[in-house]
């Protein structure tokens, strides 16, 4: 009889913990639309204030972006953050395709009938985004994708794009997007020079070189993958356009990771990301 007291007690609390775990917040959020379906849902700060915003992929209507107001409330932004489109959208990731530290889009649309451009939308750094697809994919993509995921598939640091799409019957495979260094900040002019970070993947020492002169006055943050400065780098020996650093001399342990270094040389940014192991 006792054991039966300890047990039935034990459950009552399990009960009321059980309970206690999750409220409906629901209120919260805005309605997604009459024909809203949403078929995934990311999160990241996209405008740089430090709380979640949300991407709804949506199946029937554009997609929607959800601004946090750092509190847990949520305002439709689409219209004003959001390149009107109607596409039927399953999958939808956050990743800096740009390399400038701030989070773009890329969708994966799929129609029923008919084959979806997939689309990347380029965040400006407050949250806006343009349409840069055809700066961002080799070609114009007409996919049936289902799913689509950034991962690093060939050890260089940089995020490639796996693309899962429809067998049709006129493709038996998915579509891999693999990342070459272009530096697209700010200078248009000079996107096609590639800054040299080696060894990548970093233990403690990196060299960087740059294939352009970056001037007298040129400073080196330390970024994290979430966009937030870690730290100023200073380099311990350079020479030309040639700078070396040493990550194990920090006041701090960094996680295993990938990170951003961001350059910045005559009002003009340069990011290349990195794998420290």
């Amino acid at each position: 009889m006792k054991t039966k007291v300890i047990f039935t007690c034990l459950n009552f609390l399990s009960l009321i913990i059980s309970a206690q775990i999750y409220s409906d917040a629901s209120s919260n959020l805005p309605d997604n639309g009459a024909k809203g379906q949403s078929m995934d849902v990311r999160t990241v700060d996209i405008d740089g204030d430090e709380d979640l915003d949300i991407i709804l992929a949506n199946e029937f209507q554009g997609n929607t972006i959800l601004t946090n107001d750092g509190n847990g409330n949520y305002s439709d932004s689409t219209a004003t953050l959001l390149p009107n489109d109607n596409d039927d959208t399953l999958d939808g990731i956050f990743v800096d395709v740009d390399l400038d530290y701030d989070m773009d889009i890329y969708v994966a649309n799929v129609m029923l009938q008919t084959i979806s451009n997939q689309k990347v939308y380029l965040n400006d750094g407050s949250g806006k985004f343009t349409d840069g697809t055809s700066t961002i994919l080799p070609d114009t993509y007409y996919l049936k994708a289902l799913g689509v995921i950034a991962e690093d598939f060939n050890g260089d640091g940089l995020k490639d794009l796996y693309v899962c799409d429809r067998n049709t019957g006129s493709n038996s495979k998915d579509v891999l997007f693999l990342r070459d260094f272009v530096d697209m900040t700010n200078d248009f002019e000079n996107r096609n020079a590639a800054i040299q970070l080696y060894p990548n993947s970093v233990k403690d020492q990196f060299t960087i070189e740059m294939p352009f002169e970056i001037g007298d006055s040129v400073s080196f943050k330390l970024i994290d993958i979430s966009g937030k400065e870690i730290a100023v780098l200073n380099p311990e020996n350079s020479f030309e356009n040639r700078f070396t650093f040493n990550i194990s001399k920090l006041d701090k342990q960094l996680p295993k990771g990938n990170y951003f270094l961001q350059i910045v040389s005559k009002g003009k940014n340069y990011t290349i990301e990195f794998v420290l192991k």
